[in-house]
């Protein structure tokens, strides 16, 4: 999703940006100056880096974090102990080490009964409203970044109403209102989480910090967690974005399609690091709106052959090739692309209806290019293969598995209920082979 590429491209961008400074062993806002760079302590950070970063080569059984927050522990102390401290960037500082109590559940209650509270929430509101959209839509960024990591379909609504009760109570505890973050999600992903488990041991982990551990965290040397955060950012970095980009420079893929889907991620990139992840999440909604309208208006019949034009790989004597020859005109190949939904099915619908209403006997479909389909495409396509059956046709349908989210989804629909084996084939090329069988 090129809206996704742009803000988790955007996101990597920033954070990488927010760490150089204390890579090189300057506080806050300070001007670069070469001179005075801390070499030491960059050291320590780009060793932190590269363990993180290659961590897996080295052993899978302990997190490449935890391996790089080691070496650069240690390695940070050793250099303090041979008197080079003043090369050496502070510690984490100072962490909380008791459990907060809801001690402004009170104020709430004031604040409510308050005749005053209409006055503060007119001049509030604009700023609580953008807080709630952005969290919301960080959210969802976070969910569907995990569901095309895992290939899988979350509860997004669930998801966002826990958030919300969470944000609630948390801010009976004196917390800051929070959301989904896609660090979090990718950095839990690459770790080897993948359910409820990994993410009630980070909550367990995270109790265990505030009770038991903040001495200890406290202790940590920033640049350790400067080199770990530079790992993480560039590990968010949308792969599949940056092979777009060299393929379409090498012109491997359709040149169009890539120059529109690389112009997004771009956009939305640019915007985040201009004008912050709010104005970007807008942009990013804006985009796939447009998108949406787009692929309304768009065909999804790529290519469309008869029977005469295109033929199955299998050998035939030359009275079959004769006779499949003069029965060509009765058979159709149309080649889908793109996305298959309620927005586009309808006139595919009509169209496979129009045909069969014709001299034409078999219509083979090939989803082979076709990257979605929801459930108004699938019962649109077995109303179709009804009309069909009624008007003497038969429509067949090939390279349903060939996109595995694309299978999932069908596999779990009725379409494979609604459709004969005969009907279903891996490859075209089959489905081609048995419509000349059949035929003949």
């Amino acid at each position: 999703m090129p809206v996704i590429a742009g803000l988790r491209n955007g996101t990597a961008i920033v954070t990488v940006i927010s760490q150089v400074r204390p890579l090189l062993g300057f506080d806050g806002d300070d001007s670069i100056v070469f001179t005075e760079i801390l070499w030491p302590t960059a050291m320590i950070g780009i060793l932190t880096f590269l363990v993180m970063w290659q961590g897996g080569r080295i052993t899978s059984k302990v997190p490449s974090a935890v391996l790089a927050i080691l070496a650069g522990t240690i390695v940070y102390y050793a250099l303090a102990s041979f008197g080079m401290s003043l090369q050496l960037t502070d510690f984490v500082g100072a962490i909380p080490s008791a459990i907060p109590t809801p001690q402004y559940a009170d104020d709430l209650l004031a604040v409510v009964t308050s005749p005053e509270t209409f006055d503060l929430l007119l001049p509030l509101l604009p700023t609580a409203l953008a807080l709630a959209v952005l969290n919301t839509l960080q959210t969802l960024i976070a969910v569907v970044t995990a569901d095309n990591l895992m290939e899988t379909r979350s509860p997004s609504n669930r998801e966002l109403v826990g958030q919300g009760i969470s944000n609630f109570v948390s801010g009976l505890f004196g917390g800051m209102a929070a959301s989904g973050s896609m660090g979090g999600t990718m950095t839990n992903y690459g770790n080897g989480g993948r359910g409820l488990t990994s993410r009630f041991a980070a909550s367990g982990l995270a109790i265990a910090v505030i009770l038991f551990l903040g001495p200890v965290i406290s202790n940590l040397p920033k640049i350790v967690l400067a080199g770990c955060l530079l790992a993480l950012a560039l590990s968010i970095f949308d792969r599949p974005g940056l092979q777009l980009l060299s393929d379409a420079i090498q012109r491997k893929v359709n040149l169009r399609e890539a120059i529109k889907d690389l112009s997004i991620i771009a956009t939305v990139m640019i915007i985040l690091l201009v004008f912050g992840p709010l104005a970007a999440v807008g942009a990013g909604v804006l985009v796939a709106l447009a998108h949406f309208i787009l692929s309304m208006a768009h065909d999804n019949v790529r290519r469309e052959f008869t029977g005469e034009s295109i033929r199955s790989h299998v050998h035939r004597n030359d009275q079959e090739n004769q006779a499949l020859a003069e029965l060509g005109q009765r058979v159709r190949i149309i080649e889908l692309e793109g996305p298959l939904f309620f927005g586009t099915s309808d006139r595919l619908a009509t169209k496979l209806e129009e045909l069969s209403q014709e001299d034409v006997r078999f219509i083979l479909l090939d989803f082979k290019r076709t990257s979605e389909i929801d459930t108004t495409a699938v019962s649109l396509l077995c109303q179709a293969r009804n009309a069909c059956l009624k008007n003497g046709s038969t429509l067949v349908l090939c390279s349903l598995e060939d996109k595995p989210a694309v299978a999932r989804f069908l596999r779990s629909s009725k379409l494979y209920d609604e459709f004969d084996s005969t009907e279903i084939h891996t490859t075209s090329d089959d489905g081609l082979a048995f419509v000349e069988d059949a035929l003949l």
